[in-house]
């Protein structure tokens, strides 16, 4: 930016700051910035305001004739014009998500009311009535609350139009003084009233005694007389109460704009310069300082630090405004500073350090010159507090770092890829680094914006040599703060700031570096003040009047910084903190302003250089982050063709590429998309998600054992495993045996009885059907009850009939529900006696027609061979029964085919569920749990015993079931003694069944990851597989290649997040309950909560743990350098992102000597996230908290209890 035509300035006056004052927006505001009357200030302060006033006069003279003249007003102006094509950055009608707000827009107003306050002025409309609710809602607040209701406006919204802010700052401290002013008068004529009322009622009281001793009968009239006077005083007083003061809401609200809003500190510092030229105004000045001390000590004390930082900031433009003494400022940070050089090296250490010098860039010229000494001091003292961290902090700092050259674990500071990026050093670094650099241009800078040196307000914030002696500036009021209270804080670690090489390649002349910083830091404040709207955040962030060809690439920069902070939240607490609110922010600011397309895929481009060494949590977000990103700008963009098009892309790029486009299939429908990308994307594609079922695709060969497959080589070769798929038939009668429905087992009647909550299916349409007449029955007698009363009689005969009907309807539906349950519960027992009948048999082939005289003949020879007595008939019945029904089925067994095992029968199971519900993933999820029970009946081993309990209850009510009758014992099982690994024989069968529902799960929806993991959630949901058995699958029968899929990362992801949610749940449950509980009852339901979240707490360690003992092991084991580093990455993920659950103890005792220096920092950095992001070490229950001490109490009380029965 050139200033070549800025206006001239006084020595002290930063012309970079100076705003300029020829540009006007209208001439009646102009002239009304003019009138600054003081009603009640001093007689110096009179004198010095209306001098003040002489000059701006002539000078506003000055530029209304050269304007008439045509005169140059600066090659800047331009950046402030309100008319044209040539728009402000964030301008409010800059897009279509641009919008007014507050009072910064043009308003019709009367041209008698232009120089009134807002709250003066009459809002008219056409029909001289309310134009809406609004006007509604104001008509009915008081005028006090009107006046709030505009300042608050006002100094929310000063500063957002860019156009003269030194006259805008002008024009709110007057009409605040007047606001303040009247709201006095009005409290004084308020006490003054009451006096006057208190004096008559006092001459009542005197002339009522004297009347009562001359005239008895005026007793009475006198009493409703002092009633009358009483209650017409409550209502005043009560009201008194009520209304805040305005200057205490003003105090507030000034302190609270000032700690949240980066870009106005220096606003509202000229705020307050300027009242407290008036005397009238210097209380509430003091009111203010004091006020925002008090905030600034809460908010050190309670670990906000970025509202410290701006209410420092605060204090250092109040020294500048002449408000506050800066020798009181600068003994301020000294006291911070050598408070913080009594603790050793920590985060709260840095976080202090970084407050206090980021505040030094606000010093106006003149102050940092006149105290330079204090500013070399201020820098000496920081540097003797800033030592060089531990190793376990570097270790930590490493661990987080999104790019990492080096391998993990080593010296990777000084490597080229990290310094290019500008991860090397942290932001205190950085800071040093740009004051060192600012004081080489005479403390001059281009993104502060200290209003309070430029050559508007300076003349009138500086006092008079007499006023300055007679009314000195406020003190800063002495730090209470204490060691132990900095001890209490609980700071973050300062993460490192990303820097990237194109920001400063696609600019001539870059941004100094303490501007760049400055800029960064306004930036990561506006993300911090507006994390609860995204479009409010993107247009504070745009807004910011910092005109440099650098800017959008250092916003790019410092959201790119933002979304790939780590460590990442397995599960955000809040919206705000998740790694989507930066891809949301980043999406709605180039919305707004649309040159930052171009400059987010160059910001890209140039990071995925790099992509070799990003982290695995790192990739995965910006996967997501280019997957949002292909769907928001529908695929066309040039940046596809520019990674894969060119030349042989490198490997990480694909698998980026591959990750995003995974995800981006998620948003939109794949067909649409696939339209819309250019052909070069067409190989890096991942293939769709179809399902791969053997059974499917085409018929099987009678010959061939396996369908569609090629002859397998002799069985002595290789034999059938579990994962061979035999079978063809019985496949196809299990899917026969499969019965849909939407209703809930056991609760169907009540699902009736819910407006649209009825079955989908074909066999509900007649339920809906009279649930929909019932409905329109009751809407049909609700109107005949509004009618006349004659022909209530006629009607309640009517009424008691269709009752009677809708009763027979409904026992109707409760009869067709328990049907329903019936017929489920039939199939079920169906499907399980078919999967029982096939196990241990030869698969099923086509049988073979034969003649009804050949069939004969083989009964008549087996009749007579047998004897004739009694039993032997009854055996002759039964064995022909059954040699008839085995004979009448269109299959029978091959005897060359494959023997069919429990694992196959589940697998066989798997299939056929998952094919019946191809139409979505909830068909499929109903469809499991409608056959649950029949998982459970083969987890059980399909055991005679556990046939029994699949019965129909109609069938048990018959009692004529053969097979409970007829069923052997041969299957019964045996208490047996635990195997090497603590299993029995049951366990054992119970997990090689959930390894083949797993393994089917993976084979069917080998092509998508989201839906193998929704599909296996499924299965857990309802205790089919269990989180434990899901890992054992994953480590002991996939292979590494299967592996190191990343849907396997995925489904580990949703098993944690879902034990953390559940022990989440009730760990809140438990602490919801009352402490304090009288009854026995209450104790108890506190007691179970309490063992309830302990164990949830314990699971989700355990579950963790196996994890990461899984890769570990496999990371001993592994010789491929390549694979290594993966594992290595996911080992990291785990041990930082999920190191709150972590039991670090635990596993050094399971790794024991095998212990190696990988490992060894995996669980340093496990160690180091608990104590400086969850600060475990401070909790005294760590994760539980206050449960953890009602835990011991209860095992103390049951061990006491324990103690004295066995006393007895």
């Amino acid at each position: 930016m050139e200033f070549a035509g800025a206006p001239p300035v006084d020595d002290e006056a930063d012309p970079t700051n100076c705003l300029p004052a020829e540009e006007t927006v209208e001439r009646g505001d102009a002239a009304a910035l003019q009138d600054d009357l003081p009603l009640e200030a001093d007689e110096a302060s009179n004198v010095e305001e209306a001098s003040n006033a002489g000059r701006e006069e002539e000078r506003q003279e000055g530029e209304i004739l050269a304007e008439s003249q045509g005169e140059e007003r600066g090659p800047w102006a331009h950046m402030f014009r309100q008319g044209g094509t040539d728009r402000r950055r964030g301008f409010r009608n800059s897009g279509p998500y641009g919008r007014p707000r507050g009072d910064s827009g043009f308003h019709r107003r009367r041209q008698d009311a232009r120089d009134l306050p807002p709250w003066s002025q009459v809002r008219r409309s056409r029909g001289r009535g309310f134009r809406g609710d609004r006007d509604r809602e104001e008509a009915s607040l008081s005028v006090k609350e009107k006046r709030w209701m505009c300042l608050r406006t006002l100094f929310v919204t000063v500063g957002d139009e860019m156009a003269l802010i030194p006259q805008q700052i002008q024009k709110l401290a007057r009409e605040a003084e007047t606001a303040i002013v009247q709201d006095r008068e009005e409290e004084r004529e308020k006490a003054e009233k009451k006096l006057r009322d208190r004096t008559r009622r006092g001459d009542d009281e005197l002339e009522s005694r004297a009347a009562e001793e001359n005239e008895e009968t005026d007793a009475t009239d006198t009493a409703e007389k002092k009633a009358e006077t009483a209650g017409e005083e409550i209502p005043e007083q009560s009201e008194g109460q009520k209304e805040e003061n305005l200057e205490d809401r003003l105090v507030e609200l000034l302190v609270d704009c000032a700690s949240q809003l980066p870009l106005k500190v220096g606003i509202y510092s000229c705020v307050v310069g300027l009242w407290f030229k008036k005397s009238r105004l210097r209380s509430v000045c003091t009111r203010i300082v004091e006020r925002s001390f008090q905030r600034f000590e809460a908010a050190i004390k309670e670990g906000k630090f970025f509202d410290a930082k701006l209410l420092l900031r605060f204090f250092v433009a109040l020294a500048g405004s002449f408000v506050v003494s800066t020798e009181s400022v600068f003994e301020t940070m000294m006291a911070l500073l050598s408070l913080c050089a009594e603790l050793p090296p920590s985060s709260t250490t840095e976080q202090l350090l970084l407050l206090t010098l980021a505040a030094l860039p606000w010093l106006s010229s003149r102050l940092w010159e006149t105290h330079r000494g204090a500013v070399e001091e201020v820098l000496a003292l920081s540097q003797q507090i800033s030592s060089p961290a531990s190793a376990e902090a570097l270790l930590l700092r490493q661990a987080c770092l999104p790019v990492r050259d080096a391998p993990f674990g080593t010296d990777g500071e000084d490597n080229s890829i990290v310094a290019s990026l500008g991860l090397h050093k942290s932001r205190v670094e950085t800071l040093v680094e740009a004051l060192g650099f600012m004081e080489q241009v005479q403390w001059k800078s281009k993104a502060t914006f200290r209003f309070f040196q430029s050559a508007d307000l300076f003349p009138l914030l500086k006092p008079s040599e007499a006023a300055a002696a007679r009314f000195p500036v406020c003190s800063l009021p002495a730090l209470t703060l204490t060691v132990e209270d900095l001890r209490q804080i609980r700071a973050l670690p300062i993460s490192s700031g990303l820097r990237l090489p194109v920001s400063i390649e696609k600019v001539d002349v870059p941004l100094s570096p303490h501007d760049r910083w400055i800029l960064e830091d306004h930036f990561l404040t506006l993300l911090y003040s507006f994390r609860d709207n995204v479009t409010l955040c993107a247009e504070a962030l745009l807004r910011v009047p910092v005109d440099h060809d650098q800017f959008d690439y250092v916003l790019v920069e410092c959201l790119f910084s933002a979304m790939l902070r780590l460590p990442h939240a397995p599960l955000a607490a809040d919206a705000a903190d998740a790694s989507f609110f930066v891809t949301r922010v980043i999406q709605r600011a180039c919305q707004m302003q649309n040159s930052l397309v171009g400059v987010v895929e160059a910001s890209l481009t140039s990071l995925l250089k790099h992509a070799a060494q990003f982290d695995f949590q790192s990739m995965r977000v910006l996967a997501d982050f280019f997957a949002y990103w292909l769907n928001l700008w529908e695929g066309r963009m040039s940046l596809l063709e520019e990674w894969l098009s060119l030349s042989i892309p490198p490997a990480c790029v694909k698998v980026f590429v591959r990750h995003a486009f995974e995800k981006a299939f998620r948003f939109r429908y794949r067909p649409n998309l696939l339209e819309l990308l250019p052909d070069c994307v067409i190989p890096y594609i991942p293939p769709e998600p179809i399902p791969a079922c053997p059974y499917t695709a085409e018929p099987p060969q009678e010959s061939l054992p396996l369908p569609g497959a090629p002859p397998p080589p002799p069985a002595a070769e290789l034999p059938l495993t579990v994962t061979s798929y035999p079978g063809h038939l019985e496949f196809l009668e299990v899917q026969k045996l499969l019965f849909f429905s939407f209703r809930q087992p056991g609760d169907a009647g009540r699902q009736a009885q819910k407006g649209g909550a009825h079955s989908r299916g074909a066999s509900n349409v007649a339920g809906d059907r009279e649930a929909a007449l019932d409905e329109h029955e009751a809407e049909r007698e609700e109107c005949e009850e509004r009618g006349e009363d004659g022909e209530k009689e006629e009607r309640e005969e009517e009424r008691e009939e269709r009752e009677e009907e809708r009763e027979e309807r409904e026992e109707e539906r409760e009869e067709r529900a328990d049907r329903e349950d019936d017929k489920r519960a039939w199939m079920q027992y169906k499907l399980a006696k078919l999967l029982r009948g096939r196990l241990h048999r030869k698969t099923w082939k086509k049988r073979e027609r034969r003649s009804f005289s050949e069939s004969a003949e083989d009964a008549v020879d087996a009749s007579s061979k047998r004897g004739l007595n009694d039993e032997s008939r009854e055996e002759e019945t039964k064995d022909s029964r059954d040699a008839f029904e085995a004979d009448s089925g269109p299959y029978e067994d091959d005897e060359e085919g494959h023997l069919w095992t429990l694992t196959d029968l589940s697998q066989v199971l798997v299939f056929a569920l998952l094919a019946r519900g191809l139409k979505t993933l909830t068909h499929s999820e109903r469809l499991v749990e409608n056959y649950f029970p029949v998982f459970q009946f083969l987890k059980k081993g399909a055991s005679h015993k556990a046939f029994l309990e699949m019965r129909p209850a109609t069938l048990e009510a018959a009692g004529d079931d053969e097979d409970a009758r007829d069923g052997d014992d041969s299957d019964t099982e045996m208490e047996e003694e635990a195997d090497e690994e603590g299993l029995t024989k049951a366990e054992r069968r119970s997990q090689e069944v959930e390894e083949a529902f797993l393994k089917a799960i993976f084979d069917f929806w080998k092509h998508s990851r989201q839906k193998t993991v929704l599909t296996v959630r499924h299965f857990h949901r309802f205790d089919v597989v269990s989180k434990e058995g899901v890992v054992r699958f994953v480590f002991d029968s996939l292979t590494p290649t299967d592996r190191d899929d990343s849907r396997v990362m995925e489904l580990f992801d949703l098993l944690l997040q879902l034990s953390i949610q559940e022990f989440e749940s009730k760990k809140e449950t438990a602490l919801q309950l009352s402490q304090d509980c009288s009854d026995d009852a209450e104790r108890n339901a506190r007691a179970k909560a309490v063992s309830a979240a302990v164990e949830a707490l314990e699971a989700v360690q355990t579950l963790l743990h196996f994890i990461v003992v899984g890769f570990m092991r496999e990371l001993l084991r592994e010789d491929q350098a390549a694979r290594r580093v993966s594992l290595h990455t996911r080992l990291l993920y785990l041990a930082r992102d999920y190191g709150r659950y972590i039991d670090v103890s635990r596993l050094h005792v399971h790794i024991g000597d095998a212990m190696t220096d990988e490992l060894n920092q995996l669980l340093t950095v496990s160690s180091q996230v608990q104590t400086q992001y969850f600060f475990l070490d401070r909790e005294p229950g760590g994760l539980l908290g206050s449960l953890a001490g009602e835990l011991d109490e209860q095992r103390e009380g049951f061990h006491a209890e324990a103690c004295e029965n066995g006393g007895l």
